[in-house]
């Protein structure tokens, strides 16, 4: 019984003691290793594409400067400059998006040439619509 009391003294004594705090104790941090994870296949190749017509007015992104009116206002003395830079910049970016150089024999003057052709073909469509229409037929070929 004095050897229970001798150990319960100690443990009150130390349970009171503010100071005592236990010592820390360092454990190994074991991060499992996650298995090797193989690539993904790769998609099989599509189709060629085949030239689609010029798109409806309904495009997914908002067309806008002079993309967006109709033909027959797009060439007049007023517009004639903005159209051109309009055109040239979007055609820029069509290549640029794609990594094509579609057009790239030709200068500014020519390209804008084959998209006026388009707007004389059908003066309702708009100039985006005769610019993709213009740029679908140079890169096919025809």
């Amino acid at each position: 019984m004095v050897k229970a009391l001798s150990w319960l003294a100690l443990l009150l004594a130390v349970s009171a003691c503010a100071a005592w705090r236990p010592a820390p104790v360092a454990l190994p941090l074991v991060v499992p290793t996650p298995p090797p994870v193989a690539p993904a296949p790769r998609p099989a190749p599509a189709a060629p594409r085949r030239a689609a017509a010029a798109p409806r007015r309904a495009a997914t992104v908002p067309i806008v400067g002079v993309g967006h009116i109709a033909c027959s206002d797009a060439w007049g003395a007023d517009r004639k400059a903005e159209t051109f830079a309009w055109v040239t910049g979007f055609w820029t970016g069509m290549n640029s998006a794609s990594g094509s150089r579609v057009g790239s024999w030709l200068d500014g003057d020519g390209i804008v040439a084959a998209v006026e052709d388009r707007c004389t073909r059908r003066p309702s469509s708009t100039v985006y619509e005769a610019t993709v229409a213009a740029y679908l037929a140079l890169r096919a070929g025809r």
